[in-house]
């Protein structure tokens, strides 16, 4: 079957491309939660001549606007409108030398550069429409229930972002032609039969017992009650074709529950995230694709009704992926494809991308270090740490370290001691940049210390020996240095003692203040000294009493 290209009318810019450049081949491909695409195929270019005709035009160089129509010469329908975005020229021996011309729906300017940004007191439906708006793309987007108090968006890409966030609330990204489409995926009005026999010309489906699930559960911490907290997601209200039953398939293969754990996750968005993985494993019960002579009607989004292709595989299915493919040898072909829900695969590599990557290889997850240098050259408050499972052989690299509290000529200022095990983590994984995140006790370095269970006890002790210890059992604090110098707060007795190495010692307590002094005893005033008591005065000694002054008053 030869067909006429004369099906398809390609515009850039409003223009048409004149007839006299043969149009070889054509293949659009609009899929769910990916950026529509098409590529054309033109003869161009003469050996002889050396020159390439529709090449060398401004009508088809990259960034002009192109529409592709299909159908009825009289009423065609659109089928892609995006943006050139670069073309080739392909020669090859034995035919005719051709011009490629690839395109992307206009969306593709969201998927350009990674950025990051902060939205607050939004639903997700709310970030997405503003996300399209802002780059003027037309879209119907499905409204969402969850309010984020906070949604970031980190180092990805706007269009990346939109699917995310989308899957995670069931909703799927259709193109329909130039528009999108973020909504729930579900079973409407057919707008086509396919019958096996007559129009559906090739056809591949299966099922898989395996991605099915009984029950789709998130489980998350919650801080405030300090438990564990299971959110079940909703049956979906999607219904696949054929005559499978989603619990019995997954009964069978013993798919009981499935269970998302998550950090931190509040009620409302873990069923919902529960709700949209179980509703993704109904919408791919039946996978596969089918193939008819070209139909320009039908979108992503839109509902086929298979017949003839058994009690299995019979009956309403939802177009997740369309692609019109015409040549001129093969004529024009239109190729369904349905199920298949899942996100682009590349989504997870490019969500997950290490920025250190682009510059070296990465240093992911932790590493141990010994500290070798506290003296930074550079005066950054660094210290230099050798690292034995990266490089043992040399002093390290320099690190900056993390503190509890650090501020201008301010913060808790504890250094590790050279020969120190500290604990290293990398600012975006590049290993020149290390940063130690504390330090390590172990066998070899033990604690001051001994752990257990009861853990009374908590405190600091300095390499001298000088001890700053809580002890909660006796609700006290104790300071003190290696020669016996203490200071004891202590509320079990109700009191304060200070005393110091000579066995002289200070009491405040509930009965008063008793001071003890292992020698002599001297107070000395520069001015005037009195004491004063309300019921009486008891002056003692086992000596000699010495009362002196210039004058002595009694009375």
């Amino acid at each position: 079957m030869r067909a006429e290209h004369r099906e398809f009318t390609v515009k850039v810019n409003g223009q048409s491309v004149p007839r006299e450049h043969a149009l070889h081949s054509v293949s659009v491909v609009a899929t769910a939660n990916r950026i529509a695409s098409a590529q054309l195929a033109y003869v161009d270019g003469a050996a002889g001549a050396g020159d390439f005709p529709l090449s060398k035009l401004d009508l088809v160089k990259p960034g002009g606007t192109i529409e592709i129509l299909a159908g009825n010469g009289a009423d065609p329908t659109l089928v892609f409108k995006g943006l050139i975005v670069g073309q080739r020229l392909r020669i090859r021996e034995a035919s005719s030398s051709m011009l490629v011309i690839d395109c992307r729906h206009a969306a593709t300017r969201l998927a350009q550069v990674r950025r990051s940004a902060n939205f607050f007191d939004q639903t997700d439906a709310d970030v997405i429409e503003s996300l399209l708006g802002a780059a003027t793309i037309e879209a119907q987007v499905d409204a969402t229930t969850v309010t984020h108090a906070q949604l970031v968006q980190h180092d990805c890409t706007d269009w990346d972002f939109i699917v995310t966030r989308a899957a995670a609330n069931g909703r799927m990204v259709f193109t329909r032609g130039e528009k999108l489409a973020v909504s729930e995926p579900a079973i409407g009005a057919s707008a086509v039969q396919l019958q096996f026999g007559a129009t559906l010309l090739e056809f591949d489906a299966g099922i898989d017992a395996r991605i099915q699930a009984q029950a789709v559960k998130t489980v998350s911490w919650n801080p405030v009650d300090q438990a564990v907290e299971e959110q079940e997601g909703e049956a979906p209200a999607f219904k696949s074709t054929g005559n499978f039953q989603a619990d019995a398939l997954a009964a069978d293969a013993g798919m009981d529950t499935v269970r998302l754990p998550h950090t931190a996750l509040d009620a409302p968005e873990g069923v919902a995230l529960a709700s949209a993985v179980r509703q993704r494993t109904a919408v791919d019960l039946a996978s596969g694709r089918a193939m008819c002579i070209g139909i320009a009607t039908v979108q992503p989004g839109d509902t086929v009704k298979l017949g003839g292709v058994g009690d299995r595989f019979s009956g309403d299915v939802l177009v997740t992926g369309v692609r019109q493919a015409f040549d001129t040898q093969k004529g024009w072909k239109t190729h369904l494809q349905f199920g298949s829900a899942e996100p682009d695969p590349g989504l997870r590599e490019r969500l997950q991308r290490q920025r250190a990557a682009d510059l070296l290889a990465p240093a992911a997850g932790l590493q141990l270090g010994v500290v070798t240098d506290n003296e930074d050259p550079q005066g950054e408050f660094r210290v230099r740490v050798r690292m034995p499972l990266v490089n043992g052989g040399d002093d390290g690299v320099w690190a900056r370290v993390a503190a509890a509290d650090a501020g201008s000529s301010r913060g808790l200022f504890f250094r590790p001691e050279i020969g120190d095990e500290v604990l290293v983590g990398f600012l975006d994984d590049d290993p020149r940049h290390p940063v130690v995140l504390g330090m390590l006790h172990s066998s070899a370095k033990a604690a001051p210390l001994a752990p257990s269970n009861d853990n009374h006890v908590k405190g600091y002790t300095s390499r001298s020996g000088i001890t700053l210890a809580f002890d909660d059992e006796k609700k006290s604090l104790t300071l003190a240095t290696p020669a016996g110098n203490t200071l004891v707060l202590d509320d079990q007795s109700g009191g304060i003692t200070i005393s110091d190495s000579n066995g002289n010692k200070i009491v405040l307590s509930a009965s008063g203040i008793a001071i003890e002094s292992a020698k002599a005893f001297s107070v000395k005033a520069n001015t005037e000294m009195k004491f004063e008591s309300v019921v009486g005065t008891d002056v003692k000694s086992v000596g000699v009493v010495k009362v002196a002054g210039s004058a002595l008053q009694l009375g």
